[in-house]
């Protein structure tokens, strides 16, 4: 019984159903999903700082920012992001992509 578990686990880690279809399992790869918001957050945050060439915005923007996205703003949870990743009242560029994906994804950026 133990091995089959096992074998069962190993193919859904690796991203293989039992049946052999893989559709309705997560990518193992997210390059391109990574990719595509990357771009993404990177042309809202153009968007809303007025220029390519300003990699600032104030944090007041942090919320236009989000829904720039189409994100849902979970206030409390922004508002503690929002102050953990700016300095001085600004959000750079680098600092809110970073984040952004992180959250997207659900990887270990932890903020508090």
């Amino acid at each position: 019984m133990k091995d089959k578990f096992v074998s069962w686990y190993k193919k859904l880690v690796d991203g293989v159903s039992l049946n052999g279809d893989t559709s309705s399992l997560p990518s193992s790869n997210n390059d391109e999903d990574r990719e595509e918001e990357l771009s993404k957050a990177t042309k809202a945050f153009d968007q809303i700082s007025g220029s390519a060439e300003t990699h600032l915005i104030t944090a007041d923007r942090f919320k236009d920012l989000l829904e720039a996205l189409g994100t849902v703003n979970c206030t409390d949870e922004h508002n503690r992001t929002r102050k953990v990743i700016s300095v001085d009242g600004m959000i750079s560029q680098s600092k809110f992509i970073a984040w952004y994906l992180d959250w997207i994804f659900e990887e270990s950026y932890c903020l508090l």
